[in-house]
């Protein structure tokens, strides 16, 4: 005897996160006045482009979430920012202008990280980025 049901489930995936074909919102190479930031679905490079010229800081992306505009990367080991700790950056768009906040940087785990409350972003030109500073501009440099 023959099964001839047909299944009818019609369940569709969620999850925003780095699903294969949903590239980060805001990858791209920035400025923000002393910095370069370049952002990839992989990896958010700073590079500080003023003399001394120390190393640049690289941070490992591992997850991110479009929605909630959010990344959350793990720390190389010579970033100048605690070795191999993660950190959560928050991002928010203030008309045109794309702010960001490098929340925390030193959650000993990745979970850790995910769970740092989001930055505030009501008012990222002033304050809200950790409790009392402001955010970060970014504009987009041409190629």
């Amino acid at each position: 005897d023959a099964d001839t049901d047909t299944d009818t489930d019609t369940d569709t995936d969620t999850d925003t996160d780095t699903d294969p074909g949903m590239d980060l919102a805001i990858a791209g190479t920035y400025v923000d006045g002393v910095n370069r930031h370049e952002i990839t679905d992989t990896l958010w490079t700073i590079t500080i482009t003023s003399p001394p010229y120390p190393p640049a800081s690289v941070f490992d992306v591992t997850g991110y979430d479009n929605d909630t505009q959010m990344v959350v990367a793990q720390n190389e080991e010579d970033s100048g920012f605690g070795s191999l700790l993660w950190s959560r950056f928050d991002w928010a768009m203030e008309g045109s202008q794309l702010w960001v906040c490098h929340s925390t940087w030193n959650a000993d785990t990745e979970l850790d990280a995910i769970d740092t409350p989001a930055a505030d972003s009501t008012s990222p030109a002033s304050t809200g980025c950790r409790g009392t500073s402001a955010w970060t501009a970014l504009v987009p440099t041409v190629h």
